[in-house]
């Protein structure tokens, strides 16, 4: 039941679809190296929940191709890859070389295994970084899920300045989160994060959407709870 509320979601998106950016300082940015039959759709939720925010999609020349058909006007960053695995995407976030391609101050980072069900409320924008609770449920410890994120470029740039080999060599999330909690970033509470997005738990009245919808991290009826409220 869950499975399929989700697909009805996506099923429900306006494919194809072509972006017009205005001139906000906020974007979209999604990297994938697959051509996952459902990543039009994906894409397509997330922009029509934010109009006018410009979409940088970051994918080999194929995965390019594929999008032709379905999603038009958006930053075209091609990756000399085939394939990525999760450590050569941390990389990627963890280089300066990827958050200089955006001109925009905050990013909404997604992945082609989330839905977004409704726009970023403004209230994130003061924050550095704002994802799902993930991890421990410590609330000094936790780690915000990149997978579904809001982030301010400046700030992770100094945050990469300020990192070293040992936490180049983790999870990106798990990096950036480390070094925002050392002082002089601002950062959400656990409770505000739960409110911004839903991994294993949030709440589903507010969640902007959910992240790892292929890997059951949340439970059947807070999925549930997520399709009713929206």
């Amino acid at each position: 039941m869950t499975v399929a509320s989700l697909a009805a979601k996506l099923d429900a998106a306006k494919v194809p679809i072509e972006v017009h950016a205005t001139d906000i300082n906020r974007a979209l940015a999604i990297v994938e190296t697959r051509r996952l039959p459902h990543l039009p759709a994906v894409i397509s939720t997330a922009v029509a929940c934010h109009p006018g925010w410009p979409l940088y999609v970051f994918a080999p020349p194929d995965v390019h191709e594929f999008l032709q058909c379905n999603v038009s006007g958006y930053h075209k960053v091609t990756l000399g890859v085939e394939r990525m695995t999760t450590k050569e995407y941390s990389r990627l976030l963890l280089s300066e070389a990827f958050w200089r391609v955006f001109r925009e101050q905050h990013v909404l980072v997604f992945q082609s295994d989330c839905v977004i069900v409704r726009a970023v409320p403004s209230r994130y924008f003061q924050f550095d970084y704002v994802g799902a609770v993930c991890g421990t449920l410590d609330p000094r410890m936790f780690v915000m899920n990149g997978g579904l994120s809001l982030r301010n470029t400046e700030a992770m740039l100094r945050a990469l300045t300020l990192m070293d080999e040992d936490l180049m060599s983790q999870p990106e999330d798990v990096a950036f989160c480390a070094v925002l909690r050392r002082g002089g970033f601002t950062v959400p509470t656990m409770e505000e994060c739960d409110r911004f997005a839903i991994e294993s738990q949030g709440n589903p009245s507010t969640a902007i959407g959910i992240h790892g919808t292929d890997k059951s991290y949340a439970p059947p009826e807070l999925i549930d709870a997520l399709c009713r409220y929206t």
